[in-house]
């Protein structure tokens, strides 16, 4: 479901640089799509990882090799909450909640936002899994 934000479109290109069919150029994402995956990369990126922007990211890879206990989920929640309304201001953060998933050995961050100027909730669900 498309979000009308009251004249304005965010809009980005998609990671796969997907074409689009009708015209030859390279494909474009919208609104909440577009929004969503902005929010997927930042907790996907780490510090230091950006050579033009060294300081985007969570770093929560360094994160993810510790024990899952409380401490460490909210740990994760607080980088994620900050990197979001640091390197996001299109949204307004509602919540994060984050937990571990002992059988897929994984961590589960949902997010709750809304795009500004607009109030309904939108959610994106993020597994960071451990990479060496």
């Amino acid at each position: 479901m498309q979000t009308t934000i009251s004249g304005t479109v965010y809009s980005d290109i998609p990671t796969n640089l997907s074409m689009n069919p009708m015209n030859g150029d390279i494909a474009k994402i919208t609104n909440e799509t577009a929004i969503k995956r902005a929010i997927r990369n930042i907790l996907l990126t780490d510090t230091y990882e950006r050579v033009w922007l060294p300081q985007l990211g969570t770093n929560v890879q360094s994160t993810l090799f510790e024990q899952a206990t409380a401490l460490t989920l909210k740990e994760l929640r607080d980088r994620i909450l900050f990197s979001i309304e640091k390197y996001e201001p299109r949204v307004n953060i509602l919540d994060v909640i984050v937990s571990y998933i002992e059988e897929r050995d994984t961590v589960h961050a949902k997010i709750v936002f809304a795009i500004r100027q607009t109030s309904s909730p939108i959610e994106v669900d993020v597994f960071l899994d451990r990479v060496r």
